[in-house]
């Protein structure tokens, strides 16, 4: 079975920091990994809390003009979301 992209990086995070034995699950492990050097850092995989913080601390970066932009970009996916599900 060929893996998707983000289960390639999934898989190499667990593989690189995921210890069964320390606390937590292997999601929350590599939330807190902390090799920025990695070229896989931006794309590692975090746990939903960490998820949430950082795309509302994105959000919070905004200029008024992007926040707009971004709104507007979630009402069209929302939209084409229900145009699919009717």
């Amino acid at each position: 079975m060929k893996l998707t992209r983000q289960q390639a990086i999934n898989e190499f995070c667990k593989s690189c920091i995921y210890d069964s034995k320390d606390t937590g699950t292997w999601r929350d492990q590599t939330s807190n990994c902390t090799m920025i050097e990695c070229s896989l850092f931006e794309y590692r995989p975090l746990n939903a809390n960490l998820r949430t913080v950082q795309k509302q601390e994105k959000i919070n970066a905004m200029t008024d003009k992007q926040r707009q932009a971004y709104e507007l970009q979630c009402e069209k996916a929302k939209e084409r979301l229900h145009n699919r599900k009717g």
